[in-house]
C-alpha cells in the first residue's frame, strides 16, 4: 500500500542524530573493550560458573547473584560470554569482590543505535520532565532471562495497568489468547525504545503515523480510508480529520458487533456527531425508527464514507444504492431495465454517481433551506446537459419558458421514478401511448391550436395499422422517428425535421429513395375545423392561466393540396358507400320480408346452369377474395381487440401481408382468364348477340323495368317481375367485380410499391391511393358479406344456402319459378332436354355445401369484425 504524506525535515534530521550516536558510543566501547580484552581472556565462562552456580551465592549486600545456566541458555544471550557483558573498567576476577563499585551491565555496547535512540527519545525526555521510576534494559528485557519481546504482562502492565486493562478488553487481546504470533501487543504499535514520536512530529504527521502503523494489519481498510474525504481532509493539512483511533479508540478497540464497541450501529451515530453536530438529528429516520437500523454508517459504509468514491465499490451489493433498498424494498429494481442502472455501477464516462445526487438525504440541516437544495438536486440538467440543452430548444421547452405550465417536462415524458431506460420505456408502442396523453387530449390541444387529431390521423395511415396490430416483427414510423425526441420543433422552424428543407433526409431513414415528390404523403391526414379552432380559442380565453400566453397560428386549411383531394375522395367514397349500401340494403330488407310468405316446393328434375370453367372461376374468386379480406381488414381495422386477437392467435402480421399479396396474385388470374372466355365467346357469338342477347351479362332496359317490377312486388303492389337468365341484382354484382379489381387492384399495387409510384407521381398520390385501397375494400367486403350472401343465399325461398354455383346444378322448380322466360324460350327452343341433368350424389353435394358454408362463416366473422371496426373508436 502506498500513501501520501506531507513532506517534513524530521526523518533525515533523526536518521543523522541516531547515526552520529551510535558512532560515539562504538567508538567509546571498541577503547573500552580493548584495555578490558587481555584480562576477560584470562578466564571463561566456566571459571565464572563453577561459583555462580550455587543457588545460595549472594553478595556481600545479601543479593543472590546465582546465574541459572538453563534460563541462560533460552535467553537471546545464548552464545554470549560473561565477560561481554561484566567486563567494566577495574574488574579484577582474581579477588572477592571483582568489583570495587558495581556498574550496571552497558548493553549499549551490543546495542548502540537502539541505545542512542533510548536515551535520546526516551530516558531524556521523561528526565526532563521529573520522572525518577525511568524504566533500563534490565527492567523491561530482564537480565540473563532476557528475551527479544518480553510478555506485555511481565512489563508494561508494571506501570502502564490502567491502559492494560483496557487493552485486555479489546478484541486485539482475544485474539491474541488464540494466537500470540499473529496478533497484535504493546509493542506491535508503540515503539518500546521511541518515546517523542508525537513531541517531534505535528498532529497531522502523528495522525498519519497513526494510519501507517494501523496499516501493517489493516491493509485493506485503509486501502478503502485513504480514499474517503476524512483521510483527504487530512492531507490538506486539517488538524481535526479523524483517523483510526478517533472512531475505534485505542486501546479498547472493539468488534462492530459488540455493543460496547463506539464503531456499533446504536453508538456510531454518536461519534460522527462529535464531528458533524446537528447530523445526527437530521438522519434520513423515520420517528420511533430504532437507531441501529439506520445511523450514519447505513450509507456512509465503513471506512471508506463518502458513498461515492470507489470504482470497484460503488453500487455493488451492499453499496449505497442496497442500503437505501434496505428500507426501499418495495421499490427495487432490475438495474439493467433502469435508466440510471448504470449509475448503479458506474457511468461510461468514470464519473461516479448515486441516490443522493437527486434526492436529499440530511434534509434537517441548521441554516440550509432544503426546498431549494432538493430543487437544484433534482433538476435533471446536472446530468443531462444535453438533452437540457436540446429540450430548451423545442417548441415544449419554449413554451415551458413562457409560462405554460401544461407543456412537458423531464418528468412528464420519463417519470418521477422508476425511471426505465429508454429501450424498455420508448417502444414503438409506448411513444405513441406517451404523444397520445396530450396530443389526443381534444380540450387541451384546441386551447393551443394545436390539431387534436393528430394520433387518430396517424392511426389511419400505413404506419398507424402497423401500430393498431401491435405487431413487433416489421419496424414502423413513430413520432419520435420524425419530429425527435427533444428537439421537437414546429414544422415551420427551419430546423425541424418535418420542415420542408429536411422532410426528405427523415422520410429517407425509413424509405432510402424518397425524394421532394415522396413526401407530400399525408402522415396525418384529419385536421380541425375552423369552427374547432374558434371554439378552442374560446376556451383558452375563458382560463385564466393562460393569459397572455401565445398559441399556435398554424391554421389548418381543408380545401387544399393532396389534403383537399384526400377529404374530397374519402368524402365522395362514403357518401357511395351510404347509397350503395343504403339502396341495396333497403332492397334486401324488402325482398326478405317478401321471400318468407313463400313455401318450400319439392325437388325432382335438375338443369344444368353454370358450365364447369365458370364454376373454376367463382371458386378462385371465393378464395382470393376470402383471402384479401381474412388478410386485409385486421390491418384496417387493427385498433380492434378482435384484430389484434387474430394477429396474435391465428395469424401474425407478415404472413398475412403475404397472404394478401398471394390473394392479389389469384385476382389477376381469374381476371385474365375471364377476359380469356370472354374473348372466345365474342368470336362465336359475335358482339350484337353478346351484349344484347337475352344471355347477355350486360344491362338492358328489361333490368330497369324488373327493378321497378320488384320494388312494387316487395310492397304488394304487382305481381313477381319474370326473370330471363340473369336477374339485374346478378348483373350489378358481376360489374362490380371489374370495378373492384380496377380500383383495388391498383390502388393495392401502388401501396406494395410505394417508393416506385411516389417518386414517379408523388406522395399524396400514395395517400390518396392509401385511402382509395381502404374505402372501396371495405364496400367490397360490406357489400359481398351483406347484400350478395342475402340475395344469394340467406332469403328465405333460399335459406341456409344455394350451392347451384357450386354443382352447376338447378331444380326444375327453381328453374320455371326464378328464370321462367329462360323456361319458356328453352322449351320453345327444344333445348331443355340437353341441359338436362341427374342429381349429384351425396357426397358430392356435402362437399358443396362444406365449401358454401366455410365461405359463408368466414364472411360473417370478418362482418362481425367490419362492424366492431366501424363502431369502435380508434
Amino acid at each position: 500500500m502506498t500513501m501520501r504524506r506531507r513532506s517534513s525535515s524530521y526523518p533525515h534530521l533523526l536518521n543523522f542524530i541516531l547515526t552520529f550516536l551510535g558512532i560515539l558510543t562504538l567508538i567509546g566501547n571498541v577503547a573500552n573493550g580493548l584495555a578490558q580484552e587481555t584480562q576477560g581472556q584470562k578466564y571463561a565462562d566456566q571459571n565464572c560458573l563453577d561459583c555462580h552456580s550455587d543457588p545460595e551465592l549472594k553478595s556481600g549486600s545479601g543479593k543472590s547473584i546465582f546465574v541459572d545456566v538453563g534460563v541462560l541458555g533460552h535467553s537471546v544471550h545464548t552464545g554470549v560470554g560473561c565477560f561481554d557483558c561484566h567486563n567494566q573498567k577495574g574488574a579484577n576476577f582474581d579477588d572477592v569482590p571483582h568489583f570495587t563499585a558495581l556498574q550496571p551491565v552497558a548493553c549499549e555496547n551490543c546495542h548502540p543505535r537502539t541505545a542512542a535512540v533510548w536515551m535520546e527519545y526516551f530516558y531524556k525526555m521523561l528526565d526532563k520532565i521529573g520522572r525518577k521510576d525511568i524504566p533500563n534494559c534490565k527492567d523491561c528485557h530482564g537480565a540473563h532471562d532476557g528475551q527479544k519481546q518480553m510478555s506485555m504482562v511481565i512489563v508494561c502492565d508494571r506501570c502502564h495497568t490502567e491502559i492494560a486493562q483496557k487493552y485486555r478488553q479489546s478484541y486485539h487481546f482475544k485474539k491474541y489468547q488464540e494466537d500470540t504470533r499473529k496478533y497484535p501487543i504493546c509493542t506491535t504499535c508503540h515503539d518500546p525504545h521511541f518515546k517523542s514520536k508525537k513531541e517531534m512530529m505535528s498532529e497531522v504527521e502523528f495522525k498519519q503515523e497513526i494510519v501507517d502503523i494501523c496499516s501493517r494489519c489493516h491493509q485493506r481498510d485503509i486501502e478503502t480510508y485513504i480514499h474517503s474525504r476524512h483521510f483527504h481532509e487530512l492531507e490538506g493539512g486539517n488538524t481535526k480529520a479523524p483517523v483510526c483511533t478517533n472512531c475505534h479508540e485505542n486501546h479498547d478497540i472493539r468488534k462492530p458487533s459488540d455493543p460496547e464497541s463506539r464503531v456499533n450501529a446504536s453508538n456510531i451515530s454518536d461519534v460522527c456527531n462529535n464531528c458533524h453536530p446537528g447530523h445526527k438529528e437530521s438522519l434520513h429516520r423515520g420517528p420511533g425508527v430504532n437507531p441501529a437500523l439506520i445511523s450514519c454508517a447505513t450509507c456512509h459504509t465503513g471506512h471508506q464514507t463518502d458513498m461515492a468514491s470507489i470504482s470497484h465499490e460503488i453500487f455493488k451489493e451492499g453499496g449505497i444504492f442496497n442500503r437505501c433498498n434496505y428500507c426501499h424494498s418495495s421499490e427495487r429494481h432490475s438495474k439493467e431495465n433502469l435508466a440510471h442502472g448504470t449509475l448503479m455501477l458506474i457511468d461510461p464516462s468514470g464519473k461516479e454517481a448515486n441516490c443522493t445526487e437527486c434526492h436529499i438525504y440530511h434534509w434537517n440541516l441548521p441554516g440550509l433551506d432544503n426546498q431549494q437544495i432538493k430543487h437544484k438536486r433534482t433538476e435533471c440538467v446536472n446530468c443531462h446537459a444535453q438533452q437540457n440543452r436540446e429540450y430548451k430548444r423545442s417548441i415544449h421547452g419554449r413554451a415551458r419558458a413562457q409560462g405554460i405550465t401544461a407543456a412537458p417536462t423531464c418528468t412528464d415524458c420519463h417519470g418521477e421514478k422508476d425511471i426505465l431506460k429508454t429501450s424498455q420505456q420508448f417502444t414503438p408502442e409506448g411513444i405513441i401511448e406517451l404523444c397520445s396523453k396530450c396530443h389526443s387530449n381534444k380540450e387541451l390541444m384546441l386551447k393551443f391550436q394545436i390539431n387534436p387529431y393528430v394520433v387518430e390521423g396517424y392511426k389511419d395511415t400505413y404506419h398507424g395499422k402497423l401500430f393498431e396490430t401491435g405487431t413487433r416483427d416489421i419496424k414502423f414510423a413513430v413520432c419520435t422517428n420524425c419530429h425527435g425526441s427533444h428537439t421537437i420543433l414546429a414544422p415551420g422552424d427551419p430546423e425541424s425535421m418535418v420542415n420542408r428543407g429536411h422532410i426528405v433526409e427523415t422520410c429517407k431513414q425509413c424509405h432510402p429513395r424518397a425524394n421532394d415528390r415522396f413526401v407530400s404523403y399525408l402522415v396525418h391526414p384529419k385536421k380541425p375545423t375552423e369552427g374547432e379552432l374558434q371554439e378552442g380559442a374560446k376556451m383558452a380565453m375563458a382560463d385564466s392561466s393562460m393569459a397572455g400566453v401565445r398559441t399556435n397560428s398554424e391554421r389548418y386549411g381543408q380545401g387544399t393540396g393532396w389534403l383537399g383531394f384526400n377529404n374530397l375522395v374519402t368524402a365522395a367514397m362514403s357518401l357511395l358507400l351510404a347509397i350503395v349500401l343504403g339502396v341495396f340494403g333497403f332492397h334486401t330488407f324488402l325482398w326478405f320480408q317478401r321471400g318468407i310468405r313463400g313455401r318450400f316446393r319439392p325437388k325432382g328434375i335438375y338443369y344444368r346452369r353454370i358450365d364447369g370453367f365458370s364454376r373454376f372461376l367463382h371458386i378462385l374468386v371465393n378464395i382470393s377474395f376470402l383471402t384479401l379480406a381474412f388478410t386485409g381488414l385486421p390491418q384496417s381495422y387493427a385498433h380492434t381487440e378482435l384484430a389484434k386477437w387474430m394477429f396474435r392467435h391465428i395469424i401474425s402480421l407478415q404472413t398475412a401481408q403475404k397472404l394478401h399479396y398471394l390473394g392479389a396474385l389469384i385476382t389477376g388470374l381469374y381476371f385474365a382468364l375471364h377476359l380469356g372466355y370472354l374473348g372466345l365467346k365474342w368470336r362465336k357469338l359475335g358482339w350484337r348477340k353478346m351484349l344484347t342477347g337475352p344471355d347477355t351479362l350486360s344491362f338492358r332496359m328489361k333490368d330497369i323495368k324488373d327493378f321497378r317490377d320488384h320494388l312494387r312486388w316487395f310492397f304488394g303492389k304487382g305481381p313477381h317481375p319474370k326473370f330471363d337468365r340473369w336477374t339485374y341484382w346478378e348483373k350489378f354484382d358481376y360489374f362490380a367485380v371489374f370495378w373492384g379489381v380496377f380500383v383495388i387492384g391498383l390502388s393495392g399495387l401502388m401501396r406494395w410499391q410505394e417508393e416506385f409510384f411516389g417518386n414517379l407521381l408523388g406522395g399524396g398520390v400514395i395517400s390518396l391511393a392509401d385511402t382509395i385501397h381502404k374505402e372501396e375494400a371495405l364496400l367490397a367486403t360490406a357489400f359481398i358479406f351483406i347484400i350478395h350472401f342475402f340475395n344469394t343465399h340467406l332469403r328465405a325461398d333460399k335459406f341456409p344456402m344455394d350451392v347451384s354455383i357450386y354443382t352447376g346444378r338447378i331444380t326444375e322448380d327453381d328453374f320455371r319459378n326464378e328464370r321462367p322466360l329462360e323456361w319458356d324460350r328453352l322449351q320453345d327452343e327444344g333445348r331443355l332436354q340437353e341441359l338436362r341433368l341427374k342429381p349429384l350424389g351425396t357426397f358430392t353435394t356435402f362437399l358443396g355445401y362444406a365449401w358454401g358454408t366455410i365461405a359463408l362463416l368466414i364472411g360473417l366473422f370478418l362482418l362481425a369484425l367490419i362492424v366492431i371496426g366501424q363502431f369502435t373508436v380508434k
